[in-house]
């Protein structure tokens, strides 16, 4: 049975789970919505509340198509307090579990603690993989926020939302990886959604290269529908490079 490399679960993974109600916006899927909206609201909501969703889909390869299911967890919300191993200090902290089953496959993911300040700008993560891998981390090198009014009636639009070193025994003496996160509003067949794209790409020659697009729905007020898309595209032992797309 084929395994998946290198899956750990990302700053974003699982954090685009709706906890229901909300909206959308632009409910004709030819006429972009005009209002402006809260990406910063969005952001910050991710982290408001325990909640869970499994999302069913596809993993495509050269090999084929197979059936796929990702099943997150994010719990408890905010706020909870906790040292953030890097730097010993204390911050925010939601904790995240996915699983990813794929046919064909062993059962990927694992957990990941994601640490932000008062502000929500994100600090780093504390990851272990479900196989048992010993404990990673990340530590953001840059960080920014969302702005709090954002329009889209002419485009999509999109901004930085941190870049972190990948720390392999959760010190800073070592590096072997970056990764970089931006935020987005989409609109996609009537239905806008705030997004996550993080690209991670490590030190190896060549290098292993996963990316990973979460959306979500959202209102103009930054609340948070019921609809979750996840694509995430990252390698596997076979060497067939796999694009998982999971939706509800």
């Amino acid at each position: 049975m084929k395994t998946i490399l290198s899956i750990a679960a990302t700053a974003t993974l699982g954090l685009l789970t709706a906890c229901g109600g909300g909206g959308d916006s632009g409910q004709n899927p030819f006429v972009r919505p005009t209002e402006s909206f809260n990406a910063l609201a969005a952001w910050k909501n991710l982290l408001a509340a325990d909640r869970h969703v499994v999302l069913n889909g596809t993993a495509t390869s050269d090999a084929g198509t197979q059936q796929a299911t990702v099943d997150l967890t994010l719990a408890p919300g905010n706020p909870v307090q906790a040292i953030f191993p890097p730097d010993g200090v204390s911050y925010k902290r939601a904790v995240v579990t996915s699983t990813i089953n794929i046919t064909g496959y062993q059962p990927a993911g694992g957990a990941s603690e994601n640490f932000y300040d008062r502000d929500f700008k994100f600090v780093g993560s504390r990851d272990t993989d479900v196989s048992g891998t010993p404990v990673t981390c990340t530590q953001s090198t840059s960080k920014s926020l969302p702005p709090t009014a954002v329009k889209i009636d002419e485009a999509d639009q999109s901004g930085p939302l941190h870049t972190s070193d990948d720390l392999p025994d959760c010190a800073k003496k070592v590096v072997n990886g970056t990764t970089t996160t931006r935020w987005s509003l989409e609109y996609k067949a009537g239905i806008t959604y705030f997004c996550t794209r993080s690209i991670n790409t490590n030190l190896k020659d060549p290098p292993t290269v996963i990316t990973e697009t979460d959306c979500v729905q959202v209102a103009p007020d930054g609340a948070l529908g019921s609809l979750v898309q996840v694509t995430l595209t990252l390698p596997d032992d076979a060497g067939h490079i796999l694009t998982i797309d999971v939706h509800n």
